[in-house]
């Protein structure tokens, strides 16, 4: 049955079989994939698109995204009326299969400062999933001592947030490459801060890079309240993260969107 599918199922019986997680995109004409880090606010974009008229989502799953997963790599059929769109944040070092979306289909890929995110990951999201993700996407942002540790300790011999941070670095060194590598009208990245401080220029944004009249969507959910998460993290949690991700977080958020105001 479908309700019986959790991510751990998922990444037990599907991954280890290399299909194709994107495998059936082809039957989704005109699909949008929402993309990004864990933890970006990536399932508020995809409940804005899908909510839109002519726009959908699968959600028969635990999660709108083990739906999409379920759906994209064959395990589970089914048919939208709609203009899909899928949250994709799990394809983590199948990454490259975006470089195969056909030529109707965009991705947009949601960069969101790494205080947020870290914080989610610290204190919202699960030890599993931490410690599964980082040795799919992150292991090389590791230091060859933390991975030997990871190895022959098990994961808590390495700090969370260190593993967090891994993570994080291997999704913006994954958008760097996309950027490089496909066509800029297939790809758009785009800020969460400004998304929920500025909706209607973010969303104007991604209208116009959909081919959609910008006032399509509705935006009154957008809230400003997450943006609190990173009171949560003490200064030297601060300076760690501002070392290991500062940097490279507004360097992608400036080839993104060159008249961002920092």
């Amino acid at each position: 049955m479908r309700d019986e599918w959790t991510w751990n199922r998922f990444d037990r019986v599907i991954r280890p079989t290399q299909r194709a997680l994107l495998g059936q995109l082809s039957r989704f004409p005109g699909a949008v994939l929402v993309a990004g880090c864990q933890r970006s606010g990536t399932t508020l974009l995809g409940k804005v698109l899908a909510g839109a008229e002519g726009f959908g989502h699968f959600e028969f799953a635990q999660f709108p995204e083990l739906s999409a997963a379920l759906i994209l790599s064959g395990t589970i059929e089914g048919e939208l009326a709609a203009r899909a769109v899928f949250q994709t944040t799990y394809l983590d070092d199948r990454w490259r299969e975006y470089e195969g979306i056909q030529v109707d289909q965009r991705i947009i890929w949601v960069l969101r400062n790494p205080e947020s995110v870290i914080t989610s990951m610290l204190y919202n999201w699960p030890e599993f999933a931490v410690n599964a993700t980082v040795r799919r996407c992150g292991w090389e942002e590791l230091s060859l001592g933390q991975r030997r540790r990871m190895m022959w300790l098990g994961a808590w011999s390495v700090p969370r947030i260190e593993r967090a941070c891994a993570i994080y670095r291997e999704k913006l060194a994954q958008l760097s490459q996309l950027q490089q590598s496909m066509p800029a009208e297939r790809l758009l990245a785009i800020d969460y801060d400004q998304l929920v401080t500025d909706p209607e220029r973010s969303i104007g944004r991604v209208a116009v890079f959909l081919g959609t009249a910008p006032g399509h969507f509705d935006v009154s959910s957008i809230r400003q309240s997450s943006q609190r998460k990173a009171e949560r993290l003490s200064d030297s949690q601060r300076s760690i993260i501002e070392d290991r991700c500062g940097e490279l977080y507004r360097g992608r958020l400036a080839d993104a969107d060159p008249g961002h105001p920092f």
